[in-house]
């Protein structure tokens, strides 16, 4: 496992869990500060929604296994 995650980071894959891509305008609080280190981690990648003709990010699996370890571990 890489890296834990913290609260601004457990946001965004909060955000992202689903497996859609969503702009950044859509994370409140959330910059290129938050953004950037988790694409290096892997956690996250950039991606277009063709349907909605959009630019944003979408979780990796990596994103996926880091949000379901360190996410369930808060709400307990």
């Amino acid at each position: 496992m890489t890296d834990k995650p913290n609260n601004r980071e457990l946001k965004v894959l909060d955000y992202l869990c689903l497996g859609n891509v969503e702009e950044l305008a859509a994370m409140p609080h959330i910059g290129m500060g938050t953004i950037a280190p988790m694409i290096q981690k892997g956690w996250i990648e950039e991606a277009h929604d063709a349907y909605y003709g959009r630019h944003g990010y979408k979780i990796t699996q990596k994103g996926s296994e880091v949000f379901e370890v360190f996410f369930r571990r808060l709400k307990r």
